[in-house]
């Protein structure tokens, strides 16, 4: 075949070199065309599929970050009256005591936790149908602090070096109780005033009653379970607000610092909390506390 090739005229060699070349040339081209389209098709709508993710888990988390943060801060202010109060035991109290006008404390307490418990189950709820792992890394900071704090006070192994026993159910939450006590307090899309609180647990208490055994038993006792996890729950709502709270809602370190050496010096399962973090992956996020816990 090459020998024929060579008999042909120079000029005509010449014209069949260039139109194979350039017909090589056009198939490799549309080859590698198609190639790219579709790479190009595939990664446009991978990008436009984050895209969406993004903005729609950014939107739901919006609608409900505001009372939120605002349950979060009430609880907060709470947790640092306990400690003020540490001495004095006010949530001790029987469940004869819980419903009597004296003791607006526990009420007032349990309130509080169930509020933020509603604005966390909403705020995970909201977000359940789209794909987290899509999250900016901010989105994706302030969902782990929701199932931290969701979590926090259902975790049994926090309270495992405590002598926590599994017969033992009063010291600690099940994740499915959390829906019972979110049910209980909501109205429409909102929490009931604090008055319809009282109402409530005047007509019936046993939907909640749990919630004001888990803190009737908090004493102030270094190896006390419910005060320890109270603590633990504290220290990780400090630092969701200095993440996520306005300025006013804010922890300065020295004021941290003081509470993690000092107020809660006695914290009895730092070990145990720091693997807590662990597994919700907020360790980098709280070094300011976890590097100075005993």
């Amino acid at each position: 075949m090459l020998e024929a090739f060579l008999k042909f005229d120079p000029r005509l060699q010449s014209v069949l070199i260039s139109g194979c070349t350039t017909i090589i040339v056009l198939f490799l081209t549309w080859v590698w065309k198609l190639f790219y389209d579709r790479h190009s098709i595939k990664q446009k709508l991978r990008l436009e599929y984050t895209f969406e993710q993004q903005k729609s888990i950014k939107e739901e988390i919006s609608k409900s970050k505001t009372p939120l943060l605002q349950a979060t801060e009430n609880l907060n202010y709470r947790l640092w009256n306990l400690l003020s109060h540490r001495n004095e035991d006010w949530l001790y109290r029987t469940p004869e005591e819980w419903n009597k006008p004296p003791h607006h404390y526990i009420r007032s307490f349990a309130y509080k936790w169930i509020s933020l418990i509603y604005w966390i189950l909403k705020a995970e709820k909201s977000v359940g149908g789209y794909d987290a792992t899509l999250s900016t890394e901010e989105d994706l900071l302030y969902l782990k602090y929701v199932k931290a704090i969701k979590f926090c006070l259902c975790d049994r192994l926090l309270i495992q070096s405590l002598g926590y026993v599994s017969t033992d159910t009063t010291n600690h939450f099940y994740i499915d109780d959390l829906s019972r006590f979110s049910d209980f307090i909501h109205s429409d899309s909102d929490v009931v005033a604090f008055h319809k609180f009282e109402e409530k647990i005047k007509n019936d208490i046993k939907p909640v009653a749990k919630v004001f055994q888990f803190l009737s038993q908090t004493r102030n006792e270094s190896n006390n379970k419910s005060m320890n996890m109270l603590w633990a729950l504290h220290l990780i709502i400090i630092s969701f607000l200095n993440d996520f709270g306005h300025e006013f809602q804010r922890t300065d370190s020295k004021k941290i610092l003081k509470l993690v050496k000092e107020d809660y010096s006695d914290f009895a399962i730092s070990t145990e909390f720091k693997r807590f973090l662990e597994r919700h992956r907020l360790v980098d996020n709280m070094k300011l506390i976890t590097k100075n816990l005993a």
